[in-house]
């Protein structure tokens, strides 16, 4: 009670002073990307952003629901199981997080070249269709056949949610709306796991059911619009202002000057850069790949995918016996994984991104240490190990949810500019499916080979590091519009950080020099013709 008190009345007032970078000093507000106005938002917002995000239900529902179908299907205590060895077991399992990384990285060429909504609307296809193959295997090859479909379809929703949101909902509440998709995975997880209880040893059953939401899930795309940016790149000008109207009272002046400013950012990015050479060349974007792709990774490499695959596993090894303790505990994790996302909703554009993630990751090394402590051979005995564990498993997932669950999603769109957005968020998220795999498959050969006090301790110094990385790299960028946070990140084009110290330190007599140069020309060269020609037609 006291720690939701604290968020609410007492961090609001850390999240733009002492814990984030301040804005240039100089220019309009609008100019520093903070919108003057704040547009009343529209109900259709919210139902733009959760019809988007509920496409990453599938990947919850296979988390919680396959857990209970892969020992099903193997059970001899049903009519028709599957035989399938130990390694053909961690094949299909693993297969999913793999494949669905390779998933991430067809997304964003997809994406940037179909749409932001019609790259949801294939994820989802392709999922419905994994699982209906899955539910109907007979053997390993046809069921890895189902598991690689949906694997490639969780990849490819996994992708444009937050892709799809940061373009379309107003600035003031798109952290907001970003989080929607971790509670639709973590939704997905609970209802997978009480699917599993429920349905018993009938694994076709368990895998089936999870068809039924990503299908409707399915039409219920077809009744959104198009990302208004991606409309506006395509020169699709009217469409992207009917996007955009139905999003918030904005006036037609500020449809205007909005719709302007996404183009002059297009402008600006076409002189001098490529697309995707930008995302293979290490001296470009490279303070924006650190972002995006920095905490994509670490959401992973805190040992969260080992908590949520192998709690059950953690407390029988560690001598926990009774089946009904550890089905309660993991319950506890799963609930919690699911309601702590509901914070950061509620926050994120309250109390700020960074200070979110700094709570987080403080808990995770605390909950991870107390782990160590309870697993280490010289306080062993199931009469200790037990009460610790029950409690510092759910809590790390709580504290795990309402930060590096959730944030990773709302940064790695606004970190990279629109002309590689859609490429550079699906190769963030495919490299955090891999690095989920990576996790996932050498947790339990580190524990028996050192122990699992060794490994808690291992992530919690990995997590420690992490905490440098979010307080040097990572910059705050709550209330700011999409194009003006590269303002905030401030990469110069000829690959070194130009901007960044200023940002800090407020603005140099260079900076002063070349804002004023700015307001006389913006635009130079290509970019500075398509500014005359716009505003000639104004």
């Amino acid at each position: 009670f006291f720690f939701v008190r604290f968020l609410f009345l007492w961090a609001p007032h850390l999240s733009c002073t002492s814990m984030s970078q301040k804005p240039r000093a100089s220019g309009p507000a609008e100019d520093k990307g903070v919108v003057a106005r704040t547009p009343e938002v529209h109900w259709k917002t919210w139902y733009y952003g959760i019809v988007a995000s509920a496409s990453e239900i599938a990947d919850g529902l296979d988390i919680g629901a396959f857990s209970w179908a892969v020992m099903a299907m193997t059970s001899e205590e049903q009519a028709d199981p599957l035989y399938l060895t130990a390694a053909q077991k961690g094949l299909i399992v693993a297969e999913f997080n793999f494949v669905a990384g390779l998933g991430c990285l067809l997304a964003g060429p997809v994406s940037d070249a179909m749409g932001r909504k019609t790259t949801l609307i294939t994820g989802v296809l392709l999922n419905v269709i994994g699982t209906i193959i899955t539910m109907c295997s007979g053997n390993f090859g046809v069921l890895f056949l189902g598991r690689f479909i949906m694997g490639l379809g969780a990849g490819i929703s996994f992708v444009d949610p937050e892709l799809y949101c940061s373009e379309i909902v107003p600035a003031h509440v798109r952290g907001k709306v970003n989080t929607f998709a971790e509670m639709f995975i973590n939704l997905g997880i609970v209802i997978g796991y009480a699917v599993g209880w429920a349905a018993g040893l009938n694994w076709r059953l368990t895998i089936g059911i999870g068809a039924i939401l990503p299908a409707i899930v399915f039409f219920l795309l077809f009744t959104i619009p198009e990302s208004p940016r991606w409309l506006t790149k395509k020169n699709r000008i009217d469409r992207a202002k009917d996007g955009l109207r139905t999003t918030a009272d904005y006036t037609e002046e500020e449809l205007d000057a909005l719709i302007a400013d996404i183009q002059r950012t297009i402008a600006h990015e076409n002189v001098g850069w490529g697309s995707a050479a930008d995302l293979l060349n290490p001296c470009k974007l490279l303070r924006n790949k650190c972002i995006g792709w920095g905490l994509g990774i670490g959401q992973q490499i805190n040992m969260s995918e080992g908590v949520v695959y192998f709690t059950p596993t953690i407390l029988t090894s560690a001598g926990v016996t009774d089946s009904t303790v550890v089905g309660i505990v993991t319950l506890c994790v799963g609930l919690c994984k699911c309601l702590f996302c509901l914070i950061p909703m509620f926050l994120v554009d309250r109390v700020g991104r960074k200070v979110l993630l700094y709570i987080s990751n403080t808990g995770l090394w605390v909950m991870l240490f107390l782990m160590g402590a309870a697993f280490a051979p010289e306080y062993g005995g199931g009469s200790f190990i037990l009460p610790l564990a029950a409690v510092a498993l759910p809590l790390y997932m709580a504290f795990f949810s309402f930060g590096w669950g959730a944030l990773p999603g709302v940064y790695m769109p606004e970190a990279f500019p629109l002309h590689v957005r859609g490429q550079a968020v699906g190769v963030g998220w495919g490299l955090n499916r891999f690095a989920s795999g990576l996790v996932g498959a050498i947790f339990l050969p580190l524990t028996e080979a050192i122990g699992k006090s060794t490994v808690m301790f291992i992530f919690g110094a990995v997590v420690i590091i992490l905490t440098f990385f979010l307080y040097y790299v990572v910059p705050e960028t709550m209330n700011l519009q999409l194009e003006k946070v590269q303002d905030r990140i401030d990469v110069g084009r000829d690959g070194k950080d130009q901007g960044f110290a200023d940002i800090e330190n407020g603005p140099t007599a260079d900076t002063q020099a070349d804002e004023q140069e700015d307001v006389r020309s913006p635009l130079k060269g290509p970019a500075k013709q398509v500014e005359d020609e716009m505003q000639k037609e104004d």
